[in-house]
């Protein structure tokens, strides 16, 4: 059961990661007019959406949602998910965009609270869970998928979301060679923490 402190943790993240979404979607409509069917075409929308509904759905133990946000696999495949788009974008694709007034806000919270505050989460309530190393086979499922409806979508619009994806400048051989190193990224990152969560339920269970 959550402690009242766990639950102000979780009532934070689940506020925040909405309002982010939020504020991103008004900014973007104001300053590109993006509309809402191409706005949830960027994985970082989806993810911090993701991210919010668990932080939410952990709110309500009573809930069907709970049982399956309160596993340590979920919890550490949206980590997981959620730190990739704030790498991704830290490395990759923050020079190329300038945000500024509310843009900047929802940005930082985006691309940078919700997977620093997530990450902070994991570490405190999930991390010493033991985790089944199959587990990583299935967190595969959602980025490949992105992946797959992005290039398919992006085949009859012509529009991508991430330029390290865009067909129509790439080419499908660099596109294809830049979804590796993403994905790898993923599994490096899904083997890292299954090993450290792992380890530390091992010596947990040792004393």
């Amino acid at each position: 059961m959550n402690t009242n402190h766990q639950r102000t943790i979780q009532l934070m993240g689940a506020l925040t990661g909405f309002a982010g979404v939020i504020l991103q979607y008004i900014a973007s409509a104001l300053q590109f007019q993006t509309s809402m069917v191409q706005f949830l075409s960027y994985f970082t929308i989806l993810t911090n959406l993701l991210v919010s509904v668990y932080f939410t759905a952990l709110l309500f133990p009573k809930s069907k949602l709970y049982k399956l946000a309160a596993l340590a696999s979920t919890g550490t495949a949206i980590t997981v998910y959620i730190l990739v788009v704030g790498l991704v974008y830290q490395t990759v694709l923050r020079s190329l965009y300038h945000p500024q007034g509310l843009f900047l806000v929802s940005d930082n919270l985006v691309h940078g609270w919700m997977p620093l505050f997530t990450l902070g989460y994991w570490i405190r309530f999930t991390y010493g869970t033991h985790i089944n190393p199959k587990s990583l086979i299935t967190w595969l499922y959602y980025p490949l998928a992105f992946l797959f409806y992005s290039l398919l979508r992006g085949h009859f619009t012509g529009w991508y979301p991430y330029p390290f994806i865009d067909v129509t400048t790439l080419g499908y051989p660099k596109v294809w060679v830049n979804s590796a190193a993403v994905s790898a990224l993923f599994v490096i990152l899904f083997i890292v923490f299954i090993t450290l969560t792992n380890r530390k339920h091992a010596r947990n269970n040792v004393k």
